[in-house]
């Protein structure tokens, strides 16, 4: 056998010793100071740290005192406090502290309205958010960013510990087998599981109980509202809409996609189904209505209708349609059409030929520049023909 000292050969009839009998009987003193003498190398061919475990315990009290010696150096150095930015000194014993004394001893009243005094800051330098746990837990957003937190600090902790067991023993054995093929098939399993009808209402049920949570609901509404506000943003996204509108394949691709979206009956009886519990429930037009909104080209409209005594209904809904005003003795409708919001034709026409075809209102459609120029002129050439008729 090699020694794996020397690297030299010798015999020995077992698996030990690792080393030949001249480097295994090579004697030094022990360095804890004892003055015994001690084989330098182990059987197994490493250098031996002391004599005995008594040896041992001393070497590690005189560690200790060295740290101890240590921390009374570092001592009677100052440091910078982090809040005044003041240098103070700070004992051994809580060598944690970065703030100094008049910093930690600032008082101020917990944020939850229980009148309970804490201090301002901790010792690490950072502003207290309440004086126990009781009060962090009755503050809703303190409470779920504390879970947040724990998934999180529990993630580390795992993540610590993974790495301490791959440093003492190797890599554990059931992460051996991952490799990106095995990630890519459960990718495409959990993909497949999601859009079975157990895996959506599994997911359905877990978004329905995160939106019951009050506070995930305000923190949500907060992130999207500053998400909208910010301008730089909106700008890059209208941008990226824009060329991406601007490519003829994405058009043709975004076109047949609708087309078979609406050619499913289903699909049409589920969006008449959500627009009129839409309209049950909260329609912005009947807000619009109760607050008495006109737009400038509705209400000329509307007083030259109550001029000539014409009995109207201002935004009636038809399915799931708005007429600006309905004259329910003619059957006519009157669309008055501004130029921006009635720049797509096809749209107006499509909702022309629904009302006539399903509910027999003709519409008349008034353009907003005509309205504003001459109303009295433009109801005798296209509203008053009808009306006699």
């Amino acid at each position: 056998m090699k020694c794996r000292v020397c690297e030299g050969e010798f015999k020995t009839s077992g698996s030990y010793p690792k080393i030949c009998s001249t480097c295994l009987s090579i004697t030094v003193d022990c360095p804890c100071g004892c003055g015994h003498d001690m084989s330098k190398y182990t059987k197994h061919g490493k250098l031996r740290t002391a004599a005995s475990t008594a040896c041992l315990h001393r070497l590690d009290s005189f560690r200790k005192k060295w740290e101890q010696s240590h921390a009374t150096e570092m001592a009677s150095r100052p440091r910078t406090c982090r809040i005044c930015k003041n240098p103070f000194f700070f004992n051994h014993e809580a060598t944690g502290y970065r703030v100094c004394s008049d910093c930690f001893s600032i008082m101020t009243e917990c944020i939850c309205g229980c009148g309970a005094e804490m201090r301002k800051y901790t010792k690490h330098g950072k502003k207290r958010k309440v004086a126990t746990r009781r009060c962090f837990l009755n503050v809703p957003d303190m409470k779920l960013r504390q879970s947040r937190n724990i998934s999180k600090a529990w993630t580390s902790e795992r993540r610590a510990q993974q790495a301490k067991r791959t440093r003492d023993i190797g890599p554990p054995r059931m992460q051996t087998g991952i490799t990106p093929d095995v990630i890519r098939r459960r990718s495409e399993t959990l993909r497949a599981f999601l859009k079975t009808p157990k895996g959506r209402a599994n997911r359905s049920q877990a978004a329905k109980k995160r939106w019951k949570n009050p506070a995930y609901r305000k923190l949500k509404c907060e992130q999207s509202q500053a998400y909208w506000e910010d301008p730089e943003r909106r700008e890059a996204l209208s941008e990226q809409n824009r060329r991406r509108w601007q490519d003829t394949r994405y058009r043709a691709t975004m076109k047949a996609a609708v087309k078979a979206m609406w050619a499913n009956p289903d699909h049409v009886e589920n969006m008449r189904h959500m627009s009129r519990e839409l309209m049950k429930t909260r329609p912005s037009r009947i807000g619009k209505i109760d607050a008495g909104h006109r737009t400038d080209i509705e209400a000329i409209v509307e007083s030259e209708l109550i001029a000539r005594n014409i009995l109207y209904e201002f935004e009636k809904h038809v399915d799931y349609y708005w007429i600006d005003f309905y004259l329910p003795e003619y059957h006519i409708a009157l669309e008055c059409d501004g130029a921006y919001w009635h720049r797509e034709k096809w749209k107006d026409e499509k909702k022309d030929r629904y009302l006539l075809s399903k509910r027999g209102i003709r519409v008349i459609r008034l353009p907003g520049t005509a309205i504003l120029a001459d109303v009295t002129s433009l109801f005798e050439s296209a509203v008053a023909p009808s009306l006699q008729t």
